[in-house]
Parts: C-alpha cells; structure tokens; sequence
C-alpha cells in the first residue's frame, strides 16, 4: 500500500498569481529592461493589486530570483545529466540550448547591459553548485580519482563557459542549431574534466558504456521483482 504523500501543496490560486507575476516579469524585462521596472509594472501587468505583489515578494529581486530558480529546476528535472555522458566528448546533448532557444528574448536582455549583475552572480552560484553536487562528485565516484583541480573551482569554470558560450550564441542571432551549440560546448568543457580526472576519451567513453549498461541490469532486475 502506497503511503501518502507528506509534501505540502500549494494552493492553486497561489500558484496562479504567483505564475501571472512571473509572466509579467518576465515580459517587462524584453519590453523595458530588469532595472527600469518597477513593482507598479509587474502589478499592472498581471492584473493584481500591488499588495498581492507584497503578500508573495518582498521584491522585485526576490521574485526574479524565485523565477529563475524555477525556470531552472525543470530544466535541469528534463535534462538528463549524467556524470559518465558530461565526460564522453561522443555523447552530445542540446537541453540546455533547447531551453535558452524558448527564452531566447529573455537571455537576450538579462545577459546584456541591460540586465542584471545581481542575475548574473546569481546564475553563476546556482549553476556551480548544480555541477558540482550534480555531476563532478559523482564523476569523481565513477573514476575513482581526485580530480587535479578542486571541483568547486571546475565548476565555476564550466558554469562560465556555459554562459558564455549562450551570449555568444544569442549575439549572432542563433545561427548554430541546439545541438551544435550542444556539440561545441561539450568539446569544451569535456576535453578540460577528462584532463582534470586524467581520464583518456576512449576511457570515458567505456566507463559510459558501462554505467548504462549496469543502469539497464539494475532497471531489469527491479522490473523483475516487481
């Protein structure tokens, strides 16, 4: 018998509003820049009386921040980042760009001048933190190795290099499809972990190979049992 759920949920009508308001931002940072809205705007916008704005946000800031912190857990929930991919250059994926392509007018603005730096540090931190909880410890699992550069510092690395390689691509209008841009950056950061863990490609690529194939004994076994 399968337990209840213990995760608490939000009202509907909270998610609601709080959705109008992320939409408004969002628009109005295409349509005026981030640093010239105000909390009238974003009201305005969503059609909520500004004390509804306060009974959510303390901030303009605050609901930026909470709106990409969204954005980015359901990319990173449909992405799959799998530490023995992030390490085989063969292995290519283009979620990450497919992402930035739906919200192209908003990149657009926040990584120009006028955006945020607040933004900017902002992704930097989470993108960091992400790829190193996410991927690099568990790279590290799967080689066996301590890494020639501290993770956290690879991390920021790639999350740079990420964002980067995403202004790039938005300067010259996307003139490389998702999965070349997936391509390019993944020859990026890949050769520069492989040489952090002294790992040879070829290597990589086998250990892959063999942490799907465990993945799909385990997956059978289960399926099985059950």
């Amino acid at each position: 018998m399968e337990q209840a759920s213990t995760t608490p949920k939000v009202d509907r009508r909270i998610e609601r509003t709080r959705r109008l308001l992320r939409d408004a931002l969002l628009e109005l940072i295409v349509e005026k820049g981030y640093e010239n809205i105000t909390i009238s705007d974003i009201a305005d916008r969503a059609d909520v009386a500004r004390t509804t704005f306060y009974m959510h946000y303390a901030d303009k800031d605050e609901l930026l921040f909470t709106s990409i912190r969204e954005i980015y857990q359901a990319l990173f929930d449909q992405v799959v980042h799998d530490a023995s991919i992030l390490m085989d250059p063969h292995c290519v994926d283009s979620g990450d760009f497919e992402h930035v392509k739906e919200f192209a007018d908003f990149y657009k603005v926040m990584l120009s001048s006028h955006g945020s730096i607040a933004f900017f540090i902002y992704v930097l931190e989470y993108l960091s933190q992400e790829f190193c909880d996410k991927l690099l410890k568990e790279v590290a699992t799967l080689t066996g190795r301590t890494p020639l550069i501290p993770m956290e510092l690879q991390a920021h690395v790639m999350s740079g290099q990420l964002i980067a390689t995403v202004k790039w691509w938005l300067d010259n209008d996307m003139s490389y499809t998702p999965l070349q841009m997936g391509y390019l950056l993944k020859s990026m950061m890949s050769h520069g972990l492989l040489w952090s863990m002294e790992v040879d490609p070829e290597v990589a690529t086998e250990l892959r190979q063999q942490a799907h194939g465990d993945l799909s004994k385990s997956l059978q076994s289960s399926e099985t049992k059950s």
